[in-house]
């Protein structure tokens, strides 16, 4: 176990010393208490084979299921997790899965029900749609940990139908989509829609398949439109990995042109900080959906064409996200991303990381002062705590951290949420030459130095400020001695 922490701590990926110790004390113990298998008293016997069953069983959990264990709460098929599987989280996401395949499995008995009773069409598919989207709602908002905010200014009621648009990250947006209304139907993959547990259900949903085809996928479209539904489409096609809004596809709004109606933008944040693409256990964090007004492609307010209107309306959206962004990514949104990067790796670090992180109530005054564009030098980087709050709220600032003790130094470099963002570099500051920086901070550090060697240090920050760059010191005062 020390082992692997160790390497998921530094980086380092050599188990072998510590395979070799786990060796020698079952061969020590073997040969100790082991032999008595060839006692002549049976009682000796049963203590030997005992002993060496559990060896033997030791020696099987500590190389194949601890590893294992440990490789699945820290990584996952692309990497390092950027949070770790914790036991809450873990307890929310079997309790979400069963949820889930239950109620799918009870929507599609369901489904097969109504189809048998003898009752108006559409009333049934109304009712199935409303239960349908309650269900969501309660397996969505059944993770009470995570927040979950739906910001309509406009006051959007759905009546009207619309061909809605969405970013996709994540399994969660089709669901988010769902509980905003009973009269929205998606359309979804093949795998969706003939899948063994829940395609019963969206079939009968009439949810729209993808592989249709575009004429049959318009035809279809067309007669729910009629019946007051509104069809949902996520126009970037595939989920995005990183959470940037990726290329439109002009699907979404050749539809809207041909069907004559509107196109109505959602933005959804934070879904997949719940359950990024690649892995399948929900984790803590804020939920925002906001439904932007509604677009009349026929006004060609975002050009003339489909291909012009597509490309209009991509630039938009994602202004209107960046708007939503640098309202909601805050530095209290991502200290849960910088605490549980330091989990695992050892209870000391994981303590002193959830202390510092509060103390410095999450570094918030460092990222209102510090430009959102600038180079910043760190002097005395420590763990990296404050460059990666810095860099999580801004990707356009490049920062160098720097610090005296190599250990922080790898430890703050094995890191899942490291970006090329940020360099971390080991060395006496005093000794080190400076690249040319918008800013330079020096947090808790000069007091460590004796008067003359402040200066120095001041001095060069001076020598490689650029114009309208800023120092930043925050010191102890060592004179209050048991206080600060």
């Amino acid at each position: 176990m020390r082992g692997l922490i160790q390497g998921y701590k530094y980086g380092l990926k050599d188990l072998s010393s510590y395979k070799v110790s786990v060796l020698l004390s079952v061969l020590t113990t073997i040969l100790g208490i082991g032999v008595l298998i060839f006692a002549k008293h049976p009682a000796l016997r049963s203590i030997a084979i005992m002993s060496i069953i559990g060896i033997a069983t030791v020696v099987f959990i500590t190389f194949t299921i601890l590893p294992g264990i440990f490789s699945w709460l820290v990584t996952y098929k692309k990497g390092l997790r950027n949070r770790p599987v914790t036991f809450l989280d873990f307890i929310f996401s079997i309790i979400s899965l069963f949820v889930f395949i239950g109620g799918a499995l009870l929507m599609g008995l369901f489904a097969l029900i109504l189809e048998i009773i003898p009752a108006n069409r559409l009333k049934k598919k109304w009712l199935f749609h409303v239960i349908f989207s309650k269900l969501t709602w309660f397996l969505i908002y059944l993770n009470f940990l995570s927040p979950k905010k739906i910001i309509n200014p406009h006051k959007e009621d759905f009546k009207k139908p619309a061909i809605i648009i969405a970013n996709h990250q994540s399994h969660i947006d089709l669901m988010l989509m769902m509980l905003l209304n009973p009269r929205i139907l998606i359309v979804t993959n093949s795998r969706n829609y003939y899948h063994p547990v829940h395609g019963k259900a969206i079939r009968y949903a009439d949810f729209l398949p993808h592989d249709a085809g575009y004429e049959k996928l318009t035809e279809m479209a067309a007669q729910k439109v009629k019946e007051g539904y509104s069809i949902m489409i996520f126009p970037e096609g595939h989920r995005s990995d990183t959470g940037e809004i990726r290329r439109f596809h002009k699907g979404a709004f050749q539809l809207a042109h041909d069907l004559k109606i509107d196109v109505l933008p959602i933005i959804i944040h934070g879904q997949n900080q719940c359950l990024k693409k690649s892995e399948f256990f929900l984790k803590r964090g804020t939920v925002v959906t906001t439904i932007l007004p509604r677009i009349d492609l026929s006004k060609n307010e975002f050009g003339e064409t489909i291909k012009e209107q597509t490309k209009g309306i991509q630039a938009y959206f994602k202004d209107e996200y960046a708007k939503v962004q640098s309202q909601f990514e805050t530095p209290g949104y991502f200290s849960d991303y910088i605490k549980k990067n330091y989990l695992y790796k050892g209870p000391v670090l994981e303590w002193y990381t959830k202390i510092k992180i509060r103390l410095e109530k999450n570094y918030a005054f460092f990222d209102e002062i510090v430009p959102k564009k600038a180079r910043i030098t760190d002097l005395g980087c420590g763990y990296g705590y404050l460059d990666y709050m810095l860099s999580l709220t801004s990707a356009e600032r490049l920062i160098t951290g720097i610090d005296y003790d190599h250990d922080k130094i790898k430890i703050a470099q094995n890191c899942a949420i490291k970006n090329d963002q940020i360099t971390f570099t080991a060395g006496n500051i005093i000794k080190l030459d400076f690249n040319e920086s918008d800013v330079f901070i020096l947090n808790d550090v000069l007091h460590y130095m004796p008067i003359n060697l402040q200066i120095q240090t001041i001095e060069k920050c001076i020598a490689k400020l650029t114009t309208k760059g800023m120092i930043i010191i925050r010191d102890a005062d060592k004179s209050l001695q048991k206080r600060h």
